[in-house]
């Protein structure tokens, strides 16, 4: 495949254009005063696989991502020579052509989707996935990172959203023998609704179920830890939701899955008010998020605060010093247990207990709810709470 990856539209062709250089000549004597070679100086300076091909104009489009990854060899068209890309290694003009494999500094989403395809074909671990031993990490987490970088790039029409990278998903189910749900798995689908919307500007709404990152244009991250932005786990991740059930229609001998998923998992009633301190915290550090949460949740009987919130709508919010707080039930899908005390010593953070929780809108209509946010929560809020099944739409 052909990459033009720095030029603003097709009208730009192939080839931008060189920047001017200056050259001179400095002839080489042998021993007996004769010319014998000669060196050419130049001070052309030669952009790098990152700034043409990683953070190319090209990269910030949505459809381009999954041209790149499933293209078996790429010739990328940058603004001051050319770079060969394919799934084991990348060459460019400057190193004339010397195999250079791949490391941090030119390791982005793509490139670790594209090692993971032919990683699995020859079913050799990753590094990720050996350090993620006993860190929450499992062969979905690719995809969340994955899914993490598409949703900052740039869609000429935003209902192409999970259009346009289907093509991706069907390729990562031949590695996780999974069935792809509105942008997530099936078998790991607790831990691909732990995500949170982090675009500043106006929310924009797409259809798709609420649960969905789909169903949200702009940019998003999931919290599942081993994931980018994800919190470190320092200890153990309990499932706390059970007996998931994907409701499926059949038209015309096709099935196909409606939007609506139940589960059995603990519900609490919390209220929302206006996150007045952003600022880090020992307990809560944000600094690993573009946008930090935007409220505080409390204990619906004490009011007491036991934990933080992104709401996917900020208009939801009340406003500052308001008396009435924003009333949600939210439901506990995961649980960070501590570590026990012989391996705490062992660890030099502050052991942190919480819940990774969604916020609903409980509806009167048929018992459906629709997704309002993320929280993270202190799971001391649900020894109380009873276990519902609880359908999302």
């Amino acid at each position: 495949m052909l990459a033009a990856d720095c030029v603003e539209d097709s009208k730009d062709g192939l080839y931008p254009a060189r920047r001017e250089s200056q050259n001179t000549t400095m002839p080489f004597h042998d021993t007996s005063g004769q010319h014998a070679s000669q060196w050419i100086l130049s001070n052309r300076q030669l952009d790098t696989f990152a700034s043409d091909v990683i953070h190319g104009t090209l990269s910030s489009r949505g459809w381009t991502l999954q041209e790149r990854i499933l293209a078996p060899r790429i010739l990328h068209f940058g603004k001051s020579q050319l770079h060969w890309e394919c799934r084991t290694s990348i060459w460019w003009e400057e190193t004339d052509f010397k195999r250079e494999f791949y490391t941090p500094v030119v390791l982005d989403e793509a490139r670790e989707m594209m090692t993971a395809m032919t990683r699995k074909k020859i079913r050799t671990a990753s590094i990720r996935e050996i350090a993620g031993i006993n860190n929450g990490c499992t062969h979905y987490t690719a995809w969340y990172d994955l899914v993490s970088a598409y949703s900052c790039r740039q869609l000429t029409f935003l209902g192409d959203r999970l259009t346009a990278i289907l093509g991706l998903a069907d390729f990562f189910a031949t590695i996780v023998q999974d069935r792809f749900l509105w942008g997530l798995w099936r078998q790991d689908l607790p831990a691909g609704l732990l995500w949170s919307v982090q675009a500043t500007g106006p929310l924009t709404r797409l259809a798709a179920p609420s649960w969905s990152w789909a169903s949200i244009g702009g940019e998003l991250t999931f919290h599942i830890p081993s994931t980018k932005w994800g919190r470190p786990l320092y200890g153990t991740l309990q499932k706390t939701c059970e007996d998931i059930i994907i409701e499926d229609s059949v038209i015309a001998n096709r099935t196909y899955t409606n939007g609506k998923v139940s589960c059995l998992c603990p519900l609490t009633l919390v209220l929302l008010s206006v996150f007045a301190d952003n600022s880090e915290s020992e307990k809560y550090s944000f600094d690993h998020l573009v946008k930090p949460p935007n409220a505080m949740v409390r204990e619906e009987s004490s009011k007491r605060v036991i934990g933080n919130a992104t709401l996917d709508d900020d208009s939801q919010l009340p406003r500052q010093n308001s008396l009435r707080p924003l009333l949600l039930h939210t439901i506990m899908l995961y649980r960070q247990n501590a570590v026990p005390g012989d391996r705490q010593l062992k660890l030099s953070k502050k052991q942190i207990r919480m819940s990774y929780c969604l916020l609903l809108k409980l509806g009167t209509k048929e018992g459906l709810s629709r997704r309002c946010g993320y929280a993270e929560i202190d799971p001391e809020a649900f020894s109380n709470a009873e276990m519902r099944r609880i359908m999302i739409v």
